[in-house]
């Protein structure tokens, strides 16, 4: 099993960190596009950055349906992984979460949680090749999947821009309408996203894997709280109408 150099961790290090500088500059930009909206004005700052983040993270998460669509076959199909390309993925879409934890003041425990453990899991990427140990390519189809997920985000940075019915009766309630429309989608969204994630999981356990060990288990282990706390979101998503 071969380790990455220390030098071309450092550098995926500094490609992370200087990732994150740049997300966290874009944060005043989104902040003053989404100053139109007259609840994203009255919110508190932590509120305000969250959405940003929500936002910010839901164009990454396009970018990367998009770029890494064309590699599932790949991954599931045991082909050659180019795995500077796939680090550079993981860079993307897990600066947006340290950045978050640095710039969100506030955040829900779960989602603290959450963002901890993709610092954790991209750590695992860049240490270790996809083409030697086949639970990294667990990781990859689970993290693919979640970039297909985007509408999620998009509607949790959304609920806060609902608009006072009183304010502008017609605008407030097409807005209201459709950022509630947003999350039937994106409970939708989700339900097959986690589907597809299921499916090929077990495909590529069943029928691609020929032999399993503790660290098969551990995975498994670890899939646990992060399918319950994806259910829970499930059932928010169901139940959390707009009322006008």
């Amino acid at each position: 099993m071969k380790l990455t150099a220390l030098n071309d961790f450092c550098y995926l290090y500094f490609k992370l960190f200087g990732t994150c500088l740049i997300y966290s500059n874009i944060y005043p930009i989104l902040g003053r596009l989404l100053s139109y909206n007259s609840s994203y004005v009255n919110l508190a700052s932590h509120r305000k950055s969250y959405v940003i983040k929500n936002v910010l993270k839901t164009i990454m998460m396009v970018y990367l349906c998009i770029i890494t669509f064309p590699m599932l076959g790949d991954i599931i199909g045991n082909k050659y992984l180019d795995m500077d390309i796939i680090r550079n993925w993981g860079i993307l879409y897990v600066a947006n979460d340290i950045t978050g934890l640095i710039m969100v003041e506030k955040l829900p425990i779960n989602t603290i949680q959450h963002h901890l453990m993709s610092f954790f899991l991209i750590h695992i990427i860049f240490l270790f090749d996809g083409n030697d140990i086949d639970i990294i390519r667990f990781v990859l189809v689970y993290t693919i999947f979640s970039y297909f997920s985007f509408l999620v985000n998009l509607y949790l940075g959304c609920r806060f821009l609902v608009l006072d019915i009183n304010e502008n009766y017609n605008v407030s309630l097409k807005l209201n309408r459709c950022i509630d429309v947003l999350r039937h989608l994106a409970y939708y969204n989700y339900s097959i996203s986690l589907f597809c994630n299921l499916v090929v999981h077990l495909y590529y356990g069943l029928f691609i894997i020929s032999s399993y060990s503790c660290i098969h288990l551990l995975y498994l282990c670890f899939l646990v709280p992060i399918v319950r706390d994806d259910m829970i979101l499930l059932g928010w998503l169901k139940n959390n109408s707009i009322q006008n």
